[in-house]
Formats: C-alpha cells, sequence, structure tokens
C-alpha cells in the first residue's frame, strides 16, 4: 500500500466534506459543532491529522457520512447504508407526516432516498413534496 502523505490526507478530507456540501468557510467550526471536537483539533482533522481518538473519528463519519478508509488510507470502499443518517431522516419524515399529513407509499419512499441522499436540501423538499411526487 503506497504511503498516504498528510498533504494528501488534508486534500482527500477537505473533498469529501465539500461532496456532503460543508462550505470552506466556517468549516472547521462545522466540525467542532458536527463531532464536539476543540477547534484545534479540527483545524488539524483539515490540516491531514488523524483522530486521535476513534469515538471522534467515527462520530465524524457518521456525521458527515465521510468513509473512514478513505480518510484514512485515501482508497474508499464500497458504501454500505449508514444507518444513523437513515434513521435520523426516516424519523425526520414521519414527524413530516404527523405535524401536516400522511404521504402516499410513492411520497413516503421517494422522500425517504431523497432525504438520505441530500438532508442541507430536506426543508425545501418537504415544503414541495405535492410537485416531487404527486398523490
Amino acid at each position: 500500500m503506497k504511503k498516504f502523505t498528510t498533504e494528501e490526507r488534508a486534500i482527500t478530507f477537505n473533498r469529501m466534506l465539500e461532496r456532503v456540501g460543508v462550505a470552506q468557510w466556517g468549516r472547521a467550526s462545522r466540525l467542532v459543532e458536527g463531532c464536539g471536537v476543540s477547534p484545534a483539533t479540527a483545524s488539524g482533522w483539515l490540516n491531514g491529522s488523524l483522530p486521535r481518538d476513534s469515538v471522534a473519528l467515527l462520530q465524524c463519519c457518521d456525521h458527515f457520512d465521510i468513509d473512514v478508509y478513505e480518510w484514512v488510507t485515501g482508497t474508499g470502499r464500497a458504501k454500505g447504508v449508514n444507518t444513523i443518517k437513515f434513521k435520523r431522516n426516516i424519523h425526520r419524515l414521519k414527524a413530516f407526516e404527523v405535524e401536516r399529513e400522511s404521504l402516499s407509499p410513492d411520497q413516503f419512499s421517494v422522500m425517504a432516498v431523497m432525504l438520505y441522499e441530500d438532508e442541507d436540501k430536506a426543508e425545501f423538499m418537504l415544503d414541495n413534496i405535492d410537485i416531487l411526487a404527486p398523490r
């Protein structure tokens, strides 16, 4: 296995965060908030350091849907379902149903997939459910 340098890791980690919509400006703050780490730790990660705390590593990967293998080695593994993210989105979708109205099976399945793929746009998708998946 080729050595994965600190510089390469920094580029890879930042690219993974970009892929999930974490803007470059304020990125360290998003890591602090999302993973409960110190600003110095977040800065270190962005500069290519690996987490010393394996719990923080996994928490960051789950929160931002990052492939831990890609972060550590530079080579990703096939992705499965992130069960924490999946549960959070199904909960969010069911809460929407309780507050507003029931969704048809087609609407529910379309929204579940859309929420899983792009949580940041979830509010827009829920506000426009009838356009996205008519009854």
